[in-house]
């Protein structure tokens, strides 16, 4: 009976031992896999090409003028008229008949001040010419008032079914229109009605001249700027606004921008500014950058060092244009690889 108590212990000793000796061989510190230990450290790393067009949310304030008459530069009786309250005067439309000449409507940068005729020269004939590519008919932009500006003109009377001889065109014969399509608030002269220069002939709201940013971000990337508002793209001025006609006048024709335009002064909407031509730059990780001072620094490619310009930098990476673009390696050193301290150390 002593005998097997004794045996049973030794048995229990053993297992036990043989347990611990399990547990300590799991427990024990794992040598990492060869791989791993023969894997050398990082010293390069490939320069990737990457557009950048620095686009930024904004938000844009549009701005108006006051109501506006539209004036007659001549004198008799209304004998016709396409005027109606609410309605819309169409920039390149005969909007009314004065002792039966036709009266052209036209929306130029500049307002037309004088008779127009072979080989006058000036903005507003460059404004008419302007005008008259935008609705579709062939002349050059120049300024000078010629042959093909007198046929883009005469083209223009006969697509409203008026015959005009005439080589120009008069004060006389137009009303001039700050936007290419308004709405009409009043019509001013009516059927019968005695007119005479400077009057009236329609009253119409202000129309939009503006869109400015509200706030200009800062640190933007050197360049020209495209604005887009409610879908429609137009060229950001240096003063970060936009003026151009074209780009205002289908601004103002959205139903969004219109609604704006019709709350309090000073509302906002949203929109966004990028490069007009993105940039091409080469994305790199941080560590590969030295001799920084503000937005310049170095990278080196084996021994070569490469003057760069750093554009953005955002989640360790690194956006940069090379001081000579024909120049950009494939490669560049990353870590202990990198042994200059400067850009031009030998």
């Amino acid at each position: 009976m002593k005998r097997g108590v004794v045996g049973l212990a030794a048995l229990s000793a053993l297992v036990l031992a043989a347990a611990a000796a399990t547990a300590g061989y799991f427990l024990r510190p794992m040598s990492p896999p060869e791989r791993l230990e023969s894997a050398p450290a990082v010293t390069r790393v490939p320069t990737v090409a990457q557009k950048f067009d620095d686009s930024r949310k904004v938000q844009v304030r549009l701005e108006k003028g006051a109501d506006t008459r539209l004036l007659l530069n001549t004198a008799g009786v209304i004998t016709a008229t396409h005027c109606t309250k609410g309605g819309t005067i169409v920039s390149g439309s005969i909007v009314a008949r004065v002792n039966e000449s036709p009266i052209l409507a036209l929306s130029t940068a500049v307002p037309l001040y004088r008779d127009l005729t072979w080989g006058t020269k000036g903005t507003d004939v460059n404004a008419l010419q302007r005008e008259l590519v935008r609705l579709g008919f062939t002349t050059p932009v120049d300024g000078t008032f010629g042959r093909t500006t007198a046929k883009a003109l005469s083209a223009l009377w006969k697509s409203r079914g008026v015959d005009h001889e005439y080589g120009g065109i008069t004060l006389a014969e137009l009303v001039w229109m700050p936007g290419v399509e308004l709405t009409v608030s009043s019509c001013d002269a009516t059927l019968g009605v005695p007119v005479s220069p400077g009057g009236s002939l329609a009253t119409v709201p202000g129309v939009l001249q503006r869109v400015v940013l509200d706030s200009a971000p800062a640190d933007l990337v050197a360049g020209p700027r495209t604005l887009t508002v409610v879908d429609i793209a137009g060229p950001l001025s240096e003063h970060m606004d936009i003026t151009d006609a074209d780009t205002l006048a289908k601004i103002a024709s959205n139903t969004l921008a219109q609604a704006t335009l019709a709350v309090t002064p000073g509302e906002t909407l949203p929109a966004r500014i990028a490069l007009t031509s993105p940039l091409t730059t080469i994305k790199v990780p941080l560590g590969t950058l030295f001799h920084v001072n503000g937005n310049t620094g170095c990278v080196q490619s084996g021994s070569d060092v490469f003057p760069v310009t750093i554009v953005s930098s955002s989640l360790g990476a690194t956006l940069l244009t090379f001081d000579r673009p024909e120049h950009v390696p494939t490669e560049v050193n990353l870590g202990s690889a990198i042994t200059r301290t400067e850009c031009g150390q030998q």
